[in-house]
C-alpha cells in the first residue's frame, strides 16, 4: 500500500495539510470485463488512500482505467464488468460487500459523483430542477418547496445566471459547460463525505473553472470532504491536489505528494506528460508527446506496460514487471530506480521545429462581416415572440490559408454559434459569410455543397456527433462516400486506417462502435472524420477539451503538420489558453455575442488591453507554484449576464473593476493598440498597464 500524503507544513497555493487517517482506502482493486471470450482488465491491482479533507488526483491517458476505478468504487460498473479482487473501505465500511439496498443510500449521499460526460448523464426528459430536487428529497429528506430553494442555491453556487428561472429548463437548453455545472450541483446535493469528480472542469471555461475549483475547495474546507479528482489538466492538479497518482494501462506507476511530483516527476511516463504541455515558449516546435497509445488491456503483461513507448527501456523492461521503489516521499514502479538512480528536477525543453506554414496574404478563405444570429424567445399558447437571444451580435473575422484564428470566451458567449453560422448550420439574422470571396449567406443546400466540403467542423460533444449505429470506420468513410473523395472502397479504407494511426488509435479499431471508446478517443475519431475529406478550413469547437495532455500533444502536432503540408486554416474555438498560446496566429476574444479584443496572439496574450481578456488569463491555474504574473490580477464577478437581456453600455461593465459611468451608458468604439491589435474598451490603456481606472 502506497500512502499519498503531503509533507508537514506543505501549504503552498492555499492547499491545506491533510488530516490523519484515510476516509477511503482502496487495496488491490481489480476489475475484469468479460465479453466474447476476452477478458479485459482496465483496473489491475490499484491501491491508494484518501483522508478526509484531502484531494487525491488520478492522472493518465484515456483508456488507462481512471474512470473505471471511480465506477468500481461506486459500484456502477457495466453489466459485463465485475470486481475480481481487492477491498474498498469508506469510513470503515466495506462498500464492496454492502447489499444493494444500502448501497443506494451511499451513492449520491455519502459518495457524490460528477461524471465525465454531462450530456449523457442528465435525464433529457426531466428539468434540471427536478433532477436536483430528486437527489435532495432522497438523500436529505427535504420537502418540495425546501428542495427547490436549495436547488436554486446550488445552481447559483456553481455560477449559472438566472438560477431561479433555469430550474425549469431542460438539459438541451444549456451549453456544454452549463450542463457540467448542473452535474456538479447534483453531486453536491447530498453533502457527500467523498466526491468523485471525473474530469469536472473539462467543459468549463477558465473563469467558471476557477469559480468551481474555489467552490470545491471551500466545501472541502467546510465539511472535511475527501475528493478523488480524475483530470488531465495538470494546472488543476497543481491547484487542488494533496496527493497525485499516475495511472497507466490499468495500474498505478507513480504516487506522491503534489509538491514533490511537480518538482521531480519520476516515472518516464509522468515526465512525458510534462514534456507534452503546450505553451508559448514551444510555439513552432513539436511537443514531446509519447508515441502510440495505451496498449490493449486484454493481454497478459510480462514486463513494464510502458516499455513499448519508453525511450529509456532496456531488455529487463520487456521481461520483468517492475516493483514499487520508494524515492523520498514518492513511490515509483520502474526498473530505473533499482540502483537508487534518482533523476534531476524536470526542465522542459522544446522539441523539433516545424517548418513555416504556407500562409496566404491574399483573399481570405473565410471572411465574416457584421454577422448576427438572434434566436426568438416564444411564450404563451400562441407562441408569440417576446424577446431575442442575441447569441451573435455583429461579429467580423478574417481567416487566411495556413493560419489559425482562436476564438475564446466563456460558455454562452456565442463562440459555437459563430462556428455553426459559418457553415450555415445556423441561419444568420444579419451580416454575411464569404468563402474565397463568394457570399454563402442564403444559398440553397446544393449551392452550399462546395463550401461544406472545403469547410469541416469538429463539434464540441463527440458522443452526440457520432452515429451510434455505425462502426468508426464507417463513420469516417461516410463523408468521403457522400462527397466522392479518395477513390474506390479499398483506397478509402486505406485512408481511414492511416487517419486512425495518425490520431493515436490503431487501424484495428475501425470495427468498433462509438460506445466502445472513451471520451477522448471519440473526440479523436470526430477529428479524423473532418480530416477525411481533405478540407481547406476546419472549425474546431473545443477539440482538445476531452483529451489528456499526451493525446492533446499528439493532436496539436498533427494539426501543425497538416497545416504546414496542406495550408489548412483553423478556426479554433477553445477555453484552453495554453493551447491558444502554442497554436494560434491570431486571437479574438468574445463576450456576450461581440468581439471585444482581436489581434496577433503574442500581443493579445502578452499585453491584453481588455479587462475581460486579463481576467481569462488570470483565471488559468498555474502549474509552477512559484510562477506569478507581472501585472496584478483582475477578478470578475461570478455571474455571466444573459444574452437575452445584455447590460446597457459596455456589456462587461457589471463585472469589471475598471468600469465608470461612461461604461454604463456607452458601448465602446473599436480602437487600435498598434500592430493589428484592436480592442473595445473605454479604459484600454489603463487595463493594458494593469492599473485602476483614473478617478
Amino acid at each position: 500500500m502506497i500512502d499519498t500524503v503531503l509533507e508537514a507544513g506543505d501549504t503552498e497555493d492555499g492547499v491545506r495539510p491533510v488530516s490523519a487517517g484515510p476516509l477511503l482506502r482502496v487495496e488491490g482493486l481489480k476489475v475484469v470485463i468479460r465479453s466474447g471470450g476476452r477478458a479485459v482488465r482496465p483496473v489491475d491491482g490499484v491501491s491508494f488512500s484518501i483522508a478526509a479533507g484531502e484531494t487525491f488526483a488520478l492522472l493518465g491517458e484515456s483508456g488507462c482505467g481512471k474512470s473505471m476505478t471511480a465506477l468500481a468504487i461506486n459500484r456502477l460498473l457495466p453489466d459485463a464488468a465485475v470486481i475480481e479482487g481487492g477491498e474498498v473501505s469508506l469510513g470503515g465500511d466495506d462498500i464492496l460487500r454492502l447489499p444493494e439496498t444500502r448501497m443506494r443510500s451511499v451513492r449520491g449521499g455519502r459518495v457524490g459523483m460528477v461524471f465525465q460526460e454531462p450530456a449523457t448523464s442528465l435525464n433529457p426528459v426531466m428539468t434540471v430542477g427536478a433532477q436536483i430536487c430528486e437527489a435532495l428529497q432522497l438523500h436529505r429528506k427535504l420537502g418540495a418547496a425546501a428542495a427547490r430553494a436549495e436547488a436554486r442555491l446550488l445552481l447559483e453556487s456553481v455560477g449559472i445566471p438566472g438560477a431561479d428561472s433555469r430550474l425549469d429548463d431542460y438539459p438541451f437548453q444549456f451549453s456544454g459547460g452549463m450542463k457540467q455545472r448542473v452535474m456538479i450541483a447534483m453531486a453536491l446535493a447530498g453533502r457527500p463525505e467523498l466526491l468523485i469528480a471525473d474530469e469536472p472542469t473539462t467543459a468549463l471555461d477558465v473563469t467558471i473553472q476557477a469559480q468551481v475549483l474555489d467552490l470545491l475547495a471551500g466545501l472541502q474546507a467546510e465539511r472535511g470532504m475527501a475528493m478523488l479528482l480524475i483530470t488531465h489538466d495538470l494546472g488543476v492538479v497543481a491547484r487542488m491536489a494533496h496527493g497525485v497518482g499516475v495511472m497507466y494501462a490499468g495500474e498505478l506507476v507513480e504516487t506522491g505528494p503534489r509538491q514533490a511530483f511537480f518538482q521531480t516527476p519520476l516515472h518516464p511516463y509522468a515526465r512525458k506528460l510534462f514534456a507534452a504541455l503546450p505553451d508559448g515558449a514551444r510555439r513552432g516546435s513539436m511537443l514531446d508527446a509519447p508515441v502510440g497509445s495505451v496498449p490493449a488491456l486484454d493481454q497478459a503483461f510480462t514486463g513494464c506496460r510502458f516499455a513499448e513507448r519508453c525511450a529509456q527501456a532496456f531488455d529487463r523492461c520487456d521481461d520483468e514487471s517492475p516493483r514499487w521503489q520508494q524515492v523520498g516521499s514518492q513511490a515509483v514502479r520502474c526498473h530505473l530506480y533499482d540502483a537508487d538512480s534518482v533523476p534531476r528536477p524536470l526542465h522542459r525543453t522544446s522539441g523539433a521545429a516545424f517548418g513555416q506554414a504556407d500562409a496566404s496574404a491574399g483573399t481570405p478563405l473565410i471572411e465574416v462581416r457584421d454577422l448576427a444570429v438572434h434566436f426568438p424567445v416564444r411564450k404563451g399558447v400562441l407562441r408569440r415572440v417576446v424577446g431575442q437571444v442575441r447569441a451573435v451580435d455583429g461579429v467580423s473575422l478574417r481567416l487566411g490559408a495556413g493560419r489559425t484564428l482562436a476564438l475564446v470566451g466563456e460558455s454562452g458567449c456565442g463562440k459555437t454559434t459563430v462556428g455553426k453560422a459559418i457553415l450555415q448550420l445556423n441561419a444568420a439574422s444579419a451580416g454575411a459569410v464569404f468563402y474565397k470571396g463568394e457570399n454563402q449567406t442564403g444559398l440553397t443546400r446544393e449551392a452550399l455543397m462546395p463550401m461544406r466540403r472545403a469547410v469541416q467542423m469538429v463539434f464540441q460533444d463527440p458522443f452526440a456527433s457520432l452515429n451510434p449505429r455505425l462502426r468508426v470506420g464507417e463513420i469516417i468513410e461516410e463523408g468521403m462516400v457522400s462527397l466522392g473523395v479518395a477513390g474506390d472502397g479499398p483506397s478509402r479504407r486505406r485512408t481511414v486506417d492511416a487517419l486512425l494511426e495518425r490520431i493515436g488509435l490503431s487501424a484495428s479499431m475501425r470495427w468498433r462502435y462509438p460506445h466502445e471508446f472513451s471520451g477522448g478517443q471519440r473526440q479523436r475519431i470526430a477529428i479524423a472524420r473532418a480530416l477525411a475529406v481533405s478540407p481547406d478550413v476546419i472549425v474546431c469547437d473545443e477539440p482538445t477539451s476531452a483529451l489528456d495532455v499526451s493525446v492533446q500533444a499528439q493532436l496539436l502536432n498533427l494539426m501543425r503538420e497538416l497545416q504546414r503540408e496542406r495550408g489548412l486554416a483553423y478556426l479554433f474555438i477553445t477555453h484552453n489558453l495554453a493551447v491558444v498560446e502554442y497554436l494560434a496566429d491570431e486571437v479574438a476574444v468574445m463576450y456576450l455575442g461581440r468581439i471585444v479584443e482581436h489581434g496577433p496572439a503574442a500581443r493579445v496574450l502578452g499585453a491584453p488591453a481588455h479587462p475581460y481578456t486579463r481576467a481569462l488569463l488570470d483565471a488559468v491555474p498555474k502549474i509552477s507554484a512559484g510562477s506569478s504574473d507581472s501585472l496584478p490580477a483582475l477578478a470578475v464577478a461570478s455571474d455571466l449576464p444573459s444574452p437575452l437581456d445584455p447590460p446597457a453600455g459596455c456589456h462587461f461593465h457589471p463585472r469589471c473593476g475598471l468600469a465608470s459611468d461612461i461604461c454604463r451608458v456607452s458601448y465602446p468604439a473599436e480602437r487600435s493598440m498598434g500592430g493589428g491589435h484592436r480592442v473595445r474598451c473605454h479604459w484600454a490603456d489603463a487595463s493594458a498597464r494593469g492599473l485602476r481606472r483614473p478617478d
